[in-house]
């Protein structure tokens, strides 16, 4: 059994995170070594960046002005190069990678911004492709719903139209990519996550 890599998508508020947790468990409990990373990642100095932009820690080139779709994005992809790196690194020593988040993102979040479609995946066609990427799909409104509960500074957060243009560009996505697959996230997270088994136990 090689290693693999496995991708989780989906818009704010999808419940993604439960689904990473439960497969981390899962393969723990078989002792199959796994390493869960993230992006944007912690390090210098693209992930940190982000991550300082996206809590409003950090004021635009341009006081008052919000940094522009293509930039952050772009930040994205700078960050992805060193990711990309890591993530060979441990596929390399027989561990699983599961990854919250990944150039999927990028074209998703970027289109919804404004972006072109087909530049943004000519940006992001050279980074390895998933054995697995999920997509967990939920409407706006349910997403929004869960925001609502978070307590966290809203600066950043998608509102609902937003959210709406995501959901269609990872849509689009679902429909191009082979390797990505709709997962409804509706239901309860531990039915969700015997759909998300169906598709990994082959691998095992």
């Amino acid at each position: 059994m090689g290693a693999k890599f496995i991708v989780f998508e989906g818009i704010d508020g999808s419940g993604k995170g439960a689904q990473v947790a439960f497969l981390v468990q899962y393969l723990n409990d078989r002792n199959i070594p796994a390493w869960l990373t993230y992006e944007p990642t912690l390090k210098e100095p693209y992930g940190s960046r982000i991550r300082q932009i996206l809590r409003g820690e950090e004021l635009p080139p341009e006081q008052g002005k919000p940094m522009s779709a293509a930039a952050l994005q772009s930040l994205y992809v700078d960050d992805r190069k060193g990711h990309v790196v890591e993530i060979l690194e441990h596929l390399s020593r027989g561990e699983w990678v599961l990854c919250d988040r990944y150039w999927y993102s990028t074209v998703a979040y970027g289109v919804a911004e404004g972006l072109s479609f087909d530049e943004w995946i000519e940006k992001n066609r050279y980074f390895p492709v998933p054995d697995l990427a999920f997509y967990f799909d939920v409407p706006a409104e349910e997403a929004m719903r869960r925001i609502e509960k978070r307590e966290l500074d809203k600066r950043y957060f998608e509102k609902l139209e937003k959210l709406k243009k995501v959901r269609e560009v990872y849509l689009k996505l679902v429909e191009r990519q082979k390797e990505f697959h709709l997962i409804d996230n509706t239901p309860p997270p531990d039915q969700v996550f015997k759909e998300v088994l169906k598709r990994v136990q082959p691998l095992l």
